[in-house]
């Protein structure tokens, strides 16, 4: 086996990358300072980050605890038995959309968070975190890119926002 064919073996032939035609705009930066009210709360009030006993947390050392129900309720729908081909990116891409408070409260602020990355609203030791426990459950291989998770978890959440007008 080629070097070449190792390095897509984790992503399982499903590799989409469309390459920009023109340099993106820089996303604006979401200090904050700067955070709307509306984000500084979503911000703030996810439970994600305090254990209770009805949670799992991700990866030791992460502050980062999601509750059970819904941890079986991704790996039932995403995991590496379901039925679902999104593999450990739909799986991933789950878990942040419930960090940020579901489908529904991203629509809801969704003009707010045009151009916004999902590592400026979730924080680099969550995204880590959600990184870590995605290479876990699908026991990958090769470990999973920082900036490739985010681009992927980005295009995502722009598409979200792009089909709920």
């Amino acid at each position: 086996m080629n070097v070449e064919n190792q390095s897509l073996q984790p992503l399982r032939g499903q590799l989409v990358y469309q390459v920009p035609s023109a340099m993106p705009a820089p996303k604006p930066k979401l200090d904050d300072e700067e955070a709307p009210k509306i984000v500084r709360e979503m911000m703030t009030s996810v439970y994600w980050k305090k254990p209770t006993p009805n949670s799992l947390q991700l990866r030791p050392g992460c502050d980062v605890y999601i509750k059970r129900p819904v941890l079986q309720d991704v790996m039932e729908h995403y995991g590496p038995q379901s039925i679902s081909r999104n593999w450990w990116y739909g799986y991933g891409w789950r878990l942040i959309l419930h960090m940020h408070g579901g489908e529904d409260a991203v629509i809801k602020i969704k003009t707010l968070l045009k151009g916004v990355g999902v590592d400026q609203l979730l924080k680099e030791p969550a995204i880590l975190a959600v990184m870590g426990h995605c290479h876990e459950v699908f026991s990958l291989e090769r470990t999973i890119m920082k900036s490739f998770f985010k681009q992927k978890m980005n295009n995502n959440m722009g598409l979200l926002l792009k089909d709920k007008k």
